[in-house]
């Protein structure tokens, strides 16, 4: 899955998807900008995400569906207003749409807007619009994943790949090589996570199990708990 923001062009056609996805399986949906302003895209590949619904507006577009190990999630693309007020209105707004989408979100994206003052240097202070967005982020009960060297790895695959020809033909191979990395760093950090989900499913469904003959005793009710909120 890939999610853009502010690209800029008022008509996404899917001759310009084909030069910047780096296979000829995708589908995508996406928000017009305004003149040069704005725009947003999301691509996926149909086989491992199988799209149920959607919903957005100029800010967001909201993906709900199944991912390939049969997870329903919602994913979420995400331009924040650069204005206060517009963002404090559009968090109001994303709180909404979540009680008619109730699965598991994930929420990526530019939010316009930081959670500590340190996050961002020589910018006007902005306490109110961060107030809104950290009240949002705990509202939507959101865990915020550390990078742990995923930005490093995207900003020097980038740089590192130099490549000659037109646009669109330069961002498709730079992305394919951006894959293959991110690839790499994803098995080191996570270690396979197909075998991971295999072995909690399974311990899950032995302690269910021994549930059906008798009550499972204290340990064994805490452990299922944590099972599951790794899954």
């Amino acid at each position: 899955m890939v999610l853009i923001q502010e690209t800029k062009r008022e008509v996404v056609s899917e001759k310009f998807v084909r030069s910047v996805w780096p296979s000829t399986t995708f589908d995508f949906v996406e928000v017009d900008a305004i003149g040069s302003a704005g725009g947003l895209l999301c691509i996926w590949n149909p086989d491992l995400f199988s799209l149920r619904s959607l919903c957005g507006n100029r800010n967001f577009i909201l993906l709900e569906g199944i991912i390939s190990l049969n997870f329903s999630c919602s994913i979420v693309n995400i331009y924040g207003p650069n204005d206060v007020v517009a963002g404090q209105g559009f968090w109001k707004t994303l709180l909404y749409v979540k009680n008619d989408y109730v699965y598991p979100w994930c929420i990526g994206g530019d939010f316009n807007e930081i959670r500590t003052l340190g996050e961002r240097q020589g910018t006007m202070r902005r306490e109110r619009g961060m107030g809104h967005f950290n009240e949002f982020v705990d509202l939507m009960e959101l865990v915020d994943l550390p990078l742990m060297g995923r930005k490093e790895v995207v900003k020097k695959s980038w740089e590192d790949n130099t490549i000659d020809g037109w646009a669109g033909f330069r961002v498709f191979r730079k992305m394919k090589e951006l894959k293959g990395k991110l690839k790499e760093w994803n098995y080191s950090v996570f270690g396979n996570i197909h075998d991971k989900v295999k072995s909690i499913e399974d311990q899950i469904h032995s302690l269910d199990l021994v549930a059906e003959n008798s009550p499972l005793n204290d340990a064994d009710i805490l452990k299922r708990k944590e099972l599951k909120s790794e899954l």
